[in-house]
């Protein structure tokens, strides 16, 4: 008898962690990809053995993606995605990390068919949280998605989030990777 506790999807832990002094090398190359889960007790595997972000250095980045999407806007899942962001001062990125991978896996988001992953990312200054999701052009998803980060973090309404369509970051953008 399994005593395992699946998840209704499979996800992806990726990491990276840039170096400032170098040129930008390709995003693609300098993500690596740390492994799969698929149950409850998997996950707390990773999680329990990963530092927490507010552990690692700056530059440091964290992404949890549903397994088979790479946390890239390249990926043909994300092409025509968006992702919300939130910026917080530091000391809290680890709760806030907490609850958005709990909230991702723990299916609390109703359109959890549109949730293509989500990372933290560890500044200097300030730590950055993503959720990115598949359809960035569709209203009803963009406010369901707005609504329930809202309710998992107990956010005000003046707190703000803000929503950026991957094609249009693209096209205004050096190439590569801004969160």
């Amino acid at each position: 008898m399994n005593s395992e506790h699946p998840l209704e999807k499979r996800y992806a832990y990726w990491f990276s962690v840039s170096d400032n002094s170098k040129k930008a090398t390709d995003y693609g190359d300098a993500i690596k990809y740390l492994g799969s889960f698929g149950t409850v007790e998997e996950f707390w595997q990773y999680y329990s053995h990963l530092k927490k972000p507010d552990d690692v250095p700056p530059n440091t980045e964290y992404h949890v993606f549903q397994e088979g999407i790479r946390p890239m806007w390249e990926d043909e899942a994300n092409k025509n995605g968006a992702r919300w962001i939130l910026r917080i001062k530091k000391g809290a990125a680890s709760a806030f990390w907490e609850e958005l991978l709990l909230g991702m896996i723990g299916e609390q988001f109703d359109v959890t068919d549109e949730i293509c992953g989500v990372g933290v990312s560890i500044r200097s200054s300030e730590d950055i949280f993503s959720i990115w999701v598949r359809s960035g052009q569709d209203p009803s998803v963009k406010n369901s998605v707005k609504d329930t980060l809202k309710r998992i973090w107990s956010l005000g309404d003046s707190v703000y989030l803000e929503y950026k369509e991957h094609p249009t970051v693209q096209r205004h953008s050096r190439p590569r990777y801004n969160h």
